[in-house]
């Protein structure tokens, strides 16, 4: 899944770089003529957060701040039109009133529209309740209790039962007709709850279930090519230069919609499931290890499953897995019964394990070249490069995209290190976060990180399913959902504060033990003159006026010491209610771009004055706890640099009393650490996510990557929704397939398909059913393997839904093949037909049976061809009833019938011709004038007068002669 998504990457960003290099252009010169002066026409109405009028009429919402981006890009200036309503909306961009409008779903599709080409959100219908009503999500005892209003409308109605039965509760419903009375009466409290759009709710709702999820897209007229091509223009720009835009504008005007709430059921389970073990090297900072002085688990990941126990209820226990061999580790997992195993990289055996699932990605991370300082990395160079991994996954990645370059395997981080600092390898493939921790050893003080050339790495949770860890596999099921749910609920800002915490201030980690040693002179320096301070602090009860200088000039050493730290270092005061910095050091001024000129005017301004001032309220709101409590405090803000900028810090800070002149005077020294860099790199890591999601989700057919090295199963958000969560996460050879429940007549030509793949090494392609919930749909299954030594290693997947276009197929193919009047065969499909079973080898005579109908023509010139066919339509009735389905049965025109009787003794022909000449005597009266239509057959047997279907018609019709000669109604064999 990574190497496929890691494809995916390089896809967007070559498409991303191609738009970056070639500025955005509205060079449609016809789209300008269609338009007056650059004005679209947008239809809007008032639709929740999505869309609506203000009071003062300005258009607002979702929508409009899109436009307004798209505008941007396009040039366009827009005149809004109220359409009142979506049906409305849609009459107006028919008559092509308007040119744009919003929401749009394919099943309003028709020849009138066309849809962007980037979805723009979902839609889905929910059930929504006060805030203040003590209802969990789908709660379906309670919603079975509760009065739900919604609209009388076929189609809602329909949904809303089918989600009813599925989920065993019977609704009490009040049916309304506008949609204003529906809010209205929910909003007199004549209804408990109502059901209606996602995008219709309003913020001071509650979501208690949801279904019928679907994507939402911009809607055009078909006809305005210009207009559809401007647009999708531009929504592909917005989303390669700022994928997470769309996904920001969701967040704001519609997230009281988004993630889905636990269930009433999923918070049960959690709170009564016992605690889970989870496992983790102890020596993989920053993400997990062992914190040496609490001896207790720390790292980002820790900090993570801690976020999702408070969200989830889930309980979690923390156990450390010896380094040692895969078999030792193995054992020491089945023995303590661990669960649950966090992965940001390939360094554990159960990549390779048989019974595992793995969430959804946590954590974005990168793997990052480390290599010798003022030595650049060129891609098409041949090094060699040291990986740290056991599963093989890096060694692959490697190949895949530095194909020149080949590698060596080291158990330890350190040892891949000290090979590049020791020239034995070129390079090192590490974790970025991992990179960065090591690299503060002065060690390795050479080295450094390679911009620019990077590899993207997912962190999931893996759970391990082994029968003593989980009672039953819907157990196991069920804990992932939650864990999946639990991973939606993580926000940005809880990602940014867990890494900002591990991956700069932790009082146990290497961070302070590398600037300790890096600073070990100057540090031992400070110490000595802490020592000798106090020595002098002693001595100055004896004589304090004679020493006051040299505790100055020490003061001004110390100054002078602290300079050279890495990093800004103040000393704040409370000083006539201005917060005064007395003291600051060179690396605090070269931080906001001062220097020491302007140290003396920098004392006298309050340090307020440069924090942000969305940032003020909580600054002060911690300092005014700090003087309280006197208590250390890491806090993250924003500072003024003398450009007007801001740049982002975290500071250290720890209160101190000092006494001055007699009186107390209370002071916060800090340490500022600019952050800029991390704060960057997140913000890359989640654009970078969010365009995988937007890739994906844009997308209208459904992809699956499988692993054959790692097991691992990648299936993308479509197959879930389309096929539920059933799909298989882990291929297990052969029977992998079987949980697709492909159809049992295809399964046999979808395992020669298979096969062909493996032998052959190329891409193939098969129509096949896949039989969900007890209803066959047709699919086509494309397979494309990836080939690695003339072995495959991985097969990526498209399924495309072409049920409409098989059931068309045969709809039409059924339309030439049939008589539209009688549903018989056609005279040439039968001859064909016919044909085709008289060349199989047969051990029983078969009969061609031709049959013309008597004084038909009398009923068509007496009481017209209406009466015609209704005879014809008659007989055609009668005959499928006499002979049976396994027969031929075709009507060649007019009142001429042919039959090929199967495999049939003579005695039971008899029978049949006998039965046919009753039942065709049809007898036709109106007006006082009546006519009887009787029956002539002639009849040729086969294989006695041959196996052509000509030779057996023409024996056929000269019997049927004989039949009319002899005086009609009756039948006559062929001699």
């Amino acid at each position: 899944m990574k190497r496929f998504l890691s494809a995916l990457y390089i896809v967007i960003s070559l498409t991303s770089f191609s738009f970056a290099e070639i500025p955005y252009k509205n060079n449609n010169t016809s789209a300008k003529q269609n338009m007056e002066n650059n004005v679209v026409r947008i239809g809007i109405f008032n639709l929740g957060n999505f869309q609506y009028f203000d009071a003062e009429g300005r258009p607002q919402g979702f929508v409009i701040k899109l436009l307004e981006k798209v505008s941007e890009y396009t040039g366009w200036e827009y005149k809004f039109t109220d359409t009142g309503n979506l049906k409305n909306a849609e009459n107006l961009l028919r008559n092509r009133e308007i040119d744009i409008m919003a929401p749009g779903i394919h099943s309003m599709a028709s020849d009138d529209f066309s849809f962007s080409s980037y979805q723009i959100c979902t839609d889905s219908l929910g059930i929504f309740t006060k805030k203040d009503r003590n209802t969990g999500y789908e709660d379906f005892d309670a919603l079975s209790r509760m009065k739900i209003g919604l609209l009388d409308n076929e189609k809602i109605k329909e949904s809303f039962f089918d989600y009813a039965k599925k989920n065993s509760f019977l609704p009490q419903t009040k049916y309304f007709e506008l949609k204003d009375e529906l809010f209205r009466a929910f909003s007199n409290n004549e209804v408990d709850c109502i059901l209606t759009n996602m995008l219709s709710a309003e913020r001071n709702t509650k979501l208690i279930a949801n279904f019928n999820t679907v994507p939402v897209f911009f809607v055009m007229s078909r006809e305005n090519n210009e207009i559809s091509h401007e647009l999708n223009k531009a929504l592909s720009y917005i989303v390669s230069e700022n994928p997470v835009f769309i996904q920001k504008l969701i967040h704001k005007f519609l997230n009281h919609v988004y993630p889905k709430p636990f269930t009433q059921a999923e918070k049960n389970f959690a709170k009564s499931f016992p605690p889970l073990k989870v496992g983790y090297t102890g020596k993989l900072r920053p993400f997990f290890y062992t914190d040496k002085i609490s001896g207790e688990a720390a790292g980002i990941e820790k900090d993570i499953f801690e976020l999702l126990a408070s969200l989830t209820g889930l309980k979690f226990t923390f156990i450390e897995i010896p380094e040692k061999d895969e078999k030792s580790q193995t054992q020491f997992i089945k023995e303590n019964k661990i669960s649950l195993i966090p992965q940001i990289q390939d360094d554990f055996y159960f990549f390779r394990h048989e019974k595992l699932m793995s969430t959804a990605p946590f954590f974005i991370s990168q793997k990052v070249f480390v290599g010798r300082k003022n030595e650049p990395f060129r891609q098409n160079e041949q090094y060699n490069v040291a990986i740290h991994t056991v599963s093989g996954k890096d060694r692959i990645l490697l190949k895949d995209f530095f194909p020149n370059c080949s590698s060596i395997n080291l158990p330890e981080i350190e040892q891949a290190f000290d090979s590049v600092l020791q020239k034995q390898t070129d390079f090192a493939l590490v974790n970025s976060f991992i990179a960065e921790h090591t690299l503060k050893n002065e060690k390795y003080r050479n080295l450094c990180i390679v911009p620019k050339e990077i590899i993207e790495e997912n962190a999931v949770i893996t759970f391990l399913k082994n029968d003593e860890n989980f009672n039953s596999s819907e157990e196991a099921r069920m804990l992932l959902a939650i864990l999946n749910k639990g991973i939606q609920h993580i926000t940005n800002t809880d990602l940014s504060q867990i890494i900002s915490k591990n991956s700069l201030f932790r009082g146990d980690n290497s961070f302070f033990s590398a600037f300790i040693y890096e600073n070990r002179k100057e540090i031992g320096v400070i110490f000595g003159m802490v020592a000798f301070i106090i020595l002098i602090l002693i001595i100055s009860i004896r004589q304090k006026a004679a020493d006051l200088a040299k505790i100055k000039k020490r003061e001004n050493q110390l100054q002078a010491i602290t300079n050279n730290i890495n990093g800004g270092v103040i000393t704040l005061q409370n000083i006539d209610g201005m917060i005064k910095i007395v003291y600051c050091n060179k690396g605090f001024l070269n931080m906001i771009q001062y220097d020491e000129n302007d140290m003396f005017a920098f004392k006298n301004i309050d340090f307020r004055s440069l924090i942000h001032p969305d940032d003020v309220k909580s600054v002060t709101e911690v300092a005014v706890l700090v003087m309280k409590t006197k208590e250390h405090f890491s806090l993250k803000f924003r500072i003024k640099r003398r450009d007007n900028t801001y740049i982002p810090i975290i500071a250290n800070g720890t209160f101190v009393s000092n006494e001055n002149n007699g009186k107390e005077q209370d002071e916060i020294n800090c340490v500022l650490v600019d952050i800029s860099f991390q704060e960057k790199l997140l913000e890359q890591l989640e654009q970078k996510k969010e365009r995988y999601k937007l890739f994906l989700e844009n997308s209208h057919d459904m992809y699956f990557d499988i692993n054959l090295i790692t097991g691992e199963v990648y299936n993308s958000s479509l197959i879930y929704r389309n096929f539920g969560d059933f799909m298989p996460k882990h291929y297990s050879g052969a029977d992998f397939f079987n949980n697709w429940k492909i159809y049992k007549e295809d399964y046999l030509n979808f395992s020669t398909t298979l096969y062909e793949v493996f032998e052959h090494k190329e891409k193939r392609e098969r129509k096949l059913r896949l039989n969900f919930d007890n209803s066959l749909t047709w699919y086509k299954i494309s397979l494309m393997p990836v080939v690695e030594k003339d072995t495959v290693t991985q097969i990526i997947g498209r399924i495309e839904n072409i049920d409409k276009d098989e059931k068309e197929r045969k709809k039409i193919l059924h339309q030439t093949q049939i008589d539209s009047l009688t549903g018989l065969y056609r005279k040439e499909i039968f001859a064909s037909l016919a044909q085709k079973y008289l060349d199989m080898p047969h051990q029983k005579k078969s009969a061609m049976v031709f049959i013309d109908l008597d004084n038909f023509k009398k009923v068509n010139d007496t009481f017209g061809h209406l009466a015609g066919d209704e005879i014809l339509t008659k007989v055609a009735s009668k005959l499928q009833v006499i002979f049976s389905n396994y027969d031929i049965i075709s009507r060649f025109g007019g009142d001429e019938f042919c039959i090929l009787v199967k495999e049939i003794p003579l005695a039971t022909l008899e029978e049949k011709l006998k039965w046919t000449l009753e039942n065709l005597s049809i007898e036709y009266e109106k007006d006082n004038k009546k006519i009887t239509v009787s029956t002539s057959i002639g009849v040729a047997l086969s294989p006695d007068f041959g196996t052509n279907v000509s030779q057996l018609m023409q024996c056929a019709d000269k019997a049927l002669y004989e039949s009319k000669k002899s005086g009609k109604n009756s039948y006559t064999f062929y001699k």
